[in-house]
């Protein structure tokens, strides 16, 4: 716009203030009243409308608020499930020097052992520890329903064979589905039994265990005692066989022992520093102890991320019902241009026009503030009941909610009110 049509239209307005005070007729007014019932009116008339206006700060709103709620329940139950399973469990092996096995299957020299295995279940946090290893380093190995003499063909089954303490099918939350698991008299009898996976069962053709199955390790009949479904820690036993730990000792099925411990909540730390004088009171240093990270650190990292991806996420959504707001208004605005010029031709000056936009754009995002903000909690609520989590919803993001969606009218309503100031009485009759 050149200088002298902004110098023309200054001098215009000039002399129209003077007119009006030599005339004395008093400048156009409107006070916050007017506006507040003139946009309450037009709310009113058009409630289609400003539904539709409405909507998108409802969903943009709804969205924050769920979002931060949902990432709030989450963390809850990330940090319960780092504490509760991630954080539990602490596995001990010999160190590398001693990790010798002999050729006939025996480990030479370990200091893990059913003794070892009961001072690390005596300190205090621990919930149950079990000695546990694999033979062969889980190789499969032949394993027959009927005795046989002579070498093993190709149609002879081929299982991996575990070997547990009876508190090790405690430790590793041993299901069963059939049967029972062999307990520690068993174990001091040097009973001849074991437990089959349910894979393993399964290639075996072992279908029931009432009735004793029995099947031959190197030629010693083991008798099934239960078939295991589930476990928890060591997956490997659903596709083995697994012994107590005198019965493979006197077959000489020995390995790489290991001792596994469930602890409390928070004392996995603790016990990987205790265990290694624990079991070898004189040599510690022949213990090696696998413990967890510190879950502080891993869960403030997981919550860091999870907290930057979900606010990315609410942004987004706030800003798609800024535009949407925007479109809308300026949509009203276009067909409310006959109205905006009589207004004007009444006397209405352009900040009034602007001031009436602004306010129907913040009254209508206000309205959409606080639904949205009912429309969230009630999102959490119903996600949180599905999963099972407690919901997690910080009452400020209720409060800031409703004046968001007053923020997000106003700057939704600033182009459009623009635009309205512009529109003169000559051209709303010209069109």
């Amino acid at each position: 716009m050149s200088r002298s049509v902004v110098g023309t239209r200054s001098r215009t307005r000039r002399a129209t203030r003077e007119a009006l005070a030599e005339l004395a007729i008093p400048l156009p007014r409107m006070r916050v009243v007017d506006v507040l019932r003139e946009a309450s009116l037009s709310a009113v008339r058009a409630p289609a409308r400003t539904l539709l206006n409405a909507l998108g700060t409802i969903l943009g709103v709804a969205a924050i608020v769920s979002i931060m709620g949902l990432s709030g329940t989450a963390r809850g139950a990330v940090s319960d499930s780092f504490d509760v399973l991630r954080v539990t469990q602490v596995t001990f092996v010999d160190s590398e020097q001693d990790r010798t096995v002999g050729r006939d299957g025996r480990a030479a020299g370990s200091s893990l052992t059913l003794r070892a295995q009961e001072s690390v279940a005596g300190l205090n946090g621990v919930v149950d520890a079990g000695l546990f290893w694999q033979f062969a380093d889980g190789r499969p190995q032949p394993v027959r329903r009927f005795r046989t003499q002579g070498p093993a063909d190709l149609s002879t089954p081929s299982l991996p064979l575990n070997v547990a303490s009876a508190r090790a099918l405690t430790t590793n939350r041993a299901v069963v589905v059939q049967g029972r698991l062999f307990d520690a008299g068993m174990e001091d009898r040097h009973a001849r039994v074991g437990v089959l996976g349910v894979v393993a069962a399964r290639s075996l053709g072992v279908t029931r265990v009432d009735r004793g199955p029995v099947v031959y390790v190197r030629d010693t009949p083991i008798t099934v005692v239960g078939v295991v479904g589930d476990v928890q820690i060591s997956g490997t036993m659903l596709n083995a066989l697994t012994l107590p730990t005198t019965t493979a000792e006197d077959l000489g099925l020995d390995g790489e022992r290991e001792i596994i411990v469930r602890t409390a909540p928070g004392a996995a730390q603790t016990i990987a520093g205790q265990g290694p004088f624990a079991i070898s009171p004189l040599a510690p240093g022949r213990v090696t102890a696998l413990a967890p990270p510190d879950s502080s650190l891993l869960r403030n990292q997981v919550q860091s991320s999870l907290t930057s991806l979900l606010l990315a996420l609410a942004l987004i959504a706030l800003a798609i019902g800024v535009v949407a707001i925007t479109n809308v208004t300026l949509l009203a605005v276009m067909q409310r241009r006959s109205e905006i010029g009589l207004r004007r031709a009444m006397g209405a000056a352009p900040r009034h026009i602007a001031l009436l936009v602004l306010t129907e754009a913040a009254a209508t995002g206000t309205i959409g503030g606080f639904a949205g903000a009912s429309l969230g909690t009630l999102t959490v609520a119903v996600v949180a009941a599905a999963k099972g989590w407690p919901p997690v919803l910080d009452p400020m993001v209720l409060v800031a909610a409703p004046l968001l969606g007053t923020l997000a009218g106003v700057l939704a309503g600033a182009y459009p009110a623009r635009k309205a100031t512009r529109i003169t009485p000559i051209e709303a009759l010209q069109r």
